[in-house]
């Protein structure tokens, strides 16, 4: 018989070497706790199985679950009992084999190691009466293996209904994300919505969790161009697991962009007071609550409609928002073609002796300080629009020096060729 000894699993590979206890009837929050102590011991002892990446984790999560982590399944082995040596084998053969079964008996034994210490973890983490449900008495064993443990603590004790999975479903939804915020502040929500809804064994697929992302960023105008480009990835390639990878380069790309104050910082914000009046509102972006206090609101801000058609009226809002886009663009130009005209009006040149000689022809009798006006019909002259009593057709009361509305340019000598 091989030598079959495993190593104290808990003793030298467990984080946590005694878990934190339940007080009391166990609820979803004090479970949760066990369960992320649980996952950091089992990923800690080594194993070949599932990839050999995660250690003993599969003995935590269900098929599903781990099918996010690895494309290896995670399945625990089966005794593979004596060793049967091979007929009429070689003793190169034979050796050979026994190398292989010495390696299969002892990830099974290991296997079991780790699945029996942390049942024993739960086991001295919570009181006896929650759990004597599935403790069978001839054996003493409690439940079948630890993932069925955990799952009846869950179902029994952690009172994850149906409404509570859609209150906070919705409390996702209805987030408003904010630039200033990583991307995965959504993600991370989402993440932990997906991992409730195992437990409460109504599992959220991938296009559930994709839908209900882009229902979240596409409230943020800047992303747009960004879930459009998502859209025309063919349908095999919209994943969860790929979306968050482009919405992370997407931020990490609009985070390197200058802003509008770079680009113009002579701007005078004051000239914009006035303009633009037809400007829609800014979003109210909202930093998302992920506090433990409201983790179960039942309270929803919407009513009740499916997340599909939500995401039905998306593509509405994008054409709407675009729209909305090129308005602001289209004013945004208008502005600064405003800025120009005022800066030439600041900038412009002092008058030569030669102009300021035509100009005396022209105006004789009139000091400079009487020109300082402008008038539609005149041009530069000793009173505005408003003051003018001689109007030709079509006079313009409100046209000034930096906006002349087409009105005349007699005497605005800078303008002359």
């Amino acid at each position: 018989m091989a030598n079959t000894r495993v190593p104290d699993v808990c003793e030298i590979y467990f984080q946590h070497k005694v878990l934190t206890r339940v007080s009391g009837p166990p609820t979803f929050g004090t479970l949760r706790v066990l369960v992320d102590e649980l996952k950091a011991n089992a990923s800690s002892v080594p194993s070949v199985l599932g990839g050999g990446q995660y250690g003993h984790l599969g003995l935590l999560l269900t098929a599903a679950q781990f099918e996010t982590l690895s494309t290896t399944p995670f399945e625990s082995p089966i005794n593979p009992g004596p060793f049967a040596p091979p007929e009429k084998g070689t003793e190169a053969q034979i050796n050979a084999a026994r190398d292989v079964w010495k390696e299969k008996h002892y990830t099974f034994h290991l296997n079991q190691a780790v699945e029996k210490a942390l049942i024993a973890q739960v086991v001295s983490a919570v009181e006896p009466q929650y759990l004597s449900a599935i403790r069978n008495r001839q054996t003493g064993r409690y439940g079948s293996n630890v993932l069925a443990v955990l799952q009846h603590l869950f179902t029994t004790y952690g009172h994850i209904t149906p409404q509570h999975l859609k209150a906070r479903e919705m409390e996702i939804c209805n987030m408003h994300f904010h630039m200033a915020l990583p991307v995965d502040t959504i993600f991370n929500a989402i993440d932990e919505l997906m991992e409730l809804a195992e437990y409460a064994l109504m599992p959220m697929s991938s296009t559930q969790a994709v839908s209900l992302a882009y229902v979240v960023f596409s409230k943020n105008p800047i992303l747009l161009q960004d879930l459009r480009a998502w859209n025309r990835r063919s349908a095999e390639h919209r994943t969860w697991e790929n979306m968050k990878v482009h919405l992370r380069e997407a931020q990490k790309d609009l985070s390197s962009l200058p802003t509008a104050a770079q680009l113009y910082p002579q701007a005078n914000l004051t000239l914009f007071s006035g303009v633009g009046t037809n400007m829609p509102p800014a979003y109210d972006h909202q930093t998302p609550n992920l506090t433990d206090a409201s983790f179960f609101s039942a309270s929803s801000t919407v009513s009740p409609a499916t997340l599909s058609d939500m995401v039905n009226n998306v593509q509405q809002r994008e054409a709407d928002l675009l729209e909305r886009e090129n308005k602001m663009m289209t004013q945004f130009q208008e502005m600064l073609t405003l800025l120009k005209s005022a800066n030439n009006v600041q900038s412009a040149p002092p008058p030569t002796n030669q102009n300021h000689n035509n100009k005396t022809k022209k105006n004789a009798g009139k000091s400079q300080n009487q020109r300082r006006k402008y008038c539609w019909t005149h041009g530069s002259c000793a009173h505005n629009g408003k003051e003018c009593n001689r109007k030709a057709e079509g006079h313009k009361d409100d046209a000034s020096f930096a906006n002349m509305l087409g009105g005349s340019s007699s005497g605005c000598y800078w303008l002359q060729e």
